[in-house]
């Protein structure tokens, strides 16, 4: 008798070994899932973020800027309005200071669009909010080069965002609104 009972402890032990890898193959199946659906949602915000800037033919931030210039904006000439749904939760963001900037920027004043960097980070304790902003445009957003850039509040793109993008002896984008 004491041999069969050794014999289902040690079979009870086998399937608990069993049990304890399938939940941890599961896991990491999820979390592979999770990564997987992370990483294309955030390219199909790239991508948004770069039709918005520069590759669109009509209404990106590119010919709508050159508009503007040239005095032929939609709204009186020397401004244009623009209504924008996506990337949605994104910002846009000015850089043209001396502020810390996307490697995209240096030494340039460039308009980005980027996800918004997080409070709480590997790298947040060892450096500031403006360095994750920059380093978030860098990774995974999408800047363009407007060299007469004014410095312009961030905006955050929501459900829509109704913007205006004017040139006042530089360009300057804002949330349009009161």
């Amino acid at each position: 008798m004491s041999l069969i009972r050794r014999k289902n402890g040690f079979l009870l032990g086998e399937e608990t070994i069993k049990i304890v890898i399938a939940v941890i193959c599961i896991v990491f199946l999820v979390y592979l899932l999770v990564s997987l659906y992370a990483s294309k949602v955030s390219n199909e915000k790239k991508k948004q973020a770069d039709a918005l800037l520069k590759d669109s033919e009509s209404a990106s931030f590119k010919v709508i800027m050159e508009r503007v210039k040239n005095g032929q904006g939609t709204s009186g000439g020397n401004a244009e309005e623009r209504l924008i749904h996506n990337p949605k939760g994104w910002l846009i963001l000015s850089y043209s200071g001396g502020e810390v900037k996307p490697n995209l920027c240096l030494n340039k004043n460039c308009l980005c669009i980027c996800e918004e960097a997080g409070d709480f980070s590997l790298g947040a304790l060892s450096t500031s909010k403006e360095e994750r902003q920059a380093s978030e445009c860098d990774d995974g957003g999408s800047c363009l080069v407007v060299d007469d850039l004014m410095d312009s509040p961030d905006i955050k793109i929501t459900v829509a965002t109704d913007i205006i993008i004017q040139y006042q002896g530089g360009i300057f984008v804002r949330e349009n609104g009161p």
